[in-house]
């Protein structure tokens, strides 16, 4: 089970996207804080400092576009029913990222590395 979830995360964060991807500060436990619908998309935020450089050090969106959208969204809510796990958030910053400001838009969620059982 580790293996296959090792690779699900490799794929999910080493995707044939052009992005280059941010590591976030590992949390003991990683959490969720809260996630809110947008039409097309999910912004979700973490703990604080879990995204620097992005919205409020902390959240990010999901987008629907994305490939990978479901099992990202489906890491977000289990993670959100277990009260989080040891981990880190990948991201990277929108194109049109204004680096004078940062907003909840800015940074699109990738994947996770968790840690642990």
């Amino acid at each position: 089970m580790k293996i296959i979830l090792g690779i699900l995360i490799a794929l999910v964060v080493f995707s044939t996207n052009a992005f280059t991807y941010e590591t976030g500060v590992q949390q003991n436990p990683l959490q969720v804080q809260y996630f809110y619908m947008i039409s097309s998309s999910v912004y979700v935020q973490f703990n604080p400092g879990s995204m620097p450089g992005c919205f409020s050090g902390r959240g990010g969106v999901l987008d629907r576009d994305q490939p990978q959208f479901k099992e990202l969204y489906s890491e977000v809510m289990a993670m959100r029913y277990m009260g989080g796990k040891m981990g880190t958030v990948y991201y990277s910053f929108n194109p049109d990222r204004n680096p004078n400001r940062a907003e909840w838009p800015d940074c699109v969620i990738a994947g996770f590395d968790f840690q642990g059982p």
